[in-house]
């Protein structure tokens, strides 16, 4: 299970793990096991082994969690589906930063659990281990109390979880406007926290049609 890998010094474990542990610890969000990087910290893997055998310009797509390079400092455009239910839906972002290693997204319609209401939460961080476990924080944060929010224990939908008694979001009905700004605004807090500790460079919030970013001056388009 996720939690037991915090039990033991992240050094006994393989590469993998250990990526995965110092991502989770950096968000500092104790709900988290180390499974919130998962996906991240092999695209990370991936994109380190590439670099190593002479690659210049290498882009790992794990499943939307991102983890990218160009050695000549090329720009890297991304785009981003805002929404399941409408595939062709999308923004996109240029990246040149040679900071930015690592997007990722979480949210509802995603391969993993979340406790939030995001169709989309995106985080951008010098890798993709780091930027996944934000996404997922991110992710359960934009979190509101709504009749039309139907929960449930991960448990119920997935016996071998690593978050057992944690009620997730399992489907969203019609929100108004003023529950969806909540809910965007508790993302906000959070990702306004992450980006003054240093820990993201920025993030992208989607709620269906209504986006935010922090910091606000993200280009999108």
């Amino acid at each position: 299970k996720g939690q037991k890998l915090l039990e033991k010094p992240a050094q006994s474990y393989p590469i993998s793990i250990q990526k995965m542990l110092a991502a989770v610890k950096r968000v500092g969000d104790d709900t988290l096991t180390p499974l919130a990087a998962v996906a991240g910290a092999f695209s990370d893997i991936a994109l380190e082994k590439a670099l190593s055998l002479g690659a210049e310009r290498v882009i790992i797509n794990n499943g939307g969690d991102i983890a990218f390079k160009d050695i000549r400092g090329n720009p890297v455009k991304v785009g981003i589906p805002i929404s399941k239910d409408n595939p062709a839906s999308t923004f996109a972002l240029m990246l040149s930063d040679d900071k930015i290693g690592g997007i990722c997204t979480s949210g509802i319609g995603g391969r993993s659990f979340t406790k939030g209401i995001a169709t989309a939460a995106v985080a951008i961080a010098e890798n993709a281990a780091l930027a996944d476990a934000c996404a997922t924080y991110l992710g359960n944060e934009t979190n509101v109390e709504d009749p039309e929010i139907i929960r449930c224990y991960a448990e119920d939908i997935d016996s071998e979880t690593d978050i057992p008694g944690h009620q997730i979001t399992l489907k969203v009905g019609h929100l108004n406007k003023k529950t969806t700004y909540n809910a965007l605004l508790n993302g906000v807090k959070a990702a306004e926290d992450l980006h003054e500790r240093q820990i993201i460079w920025g993030a992208i919030l989607c709620i269906e049609k209504e986006i935010v970013t922090v910091p606000s001056g993200i280009n999108i388009y």
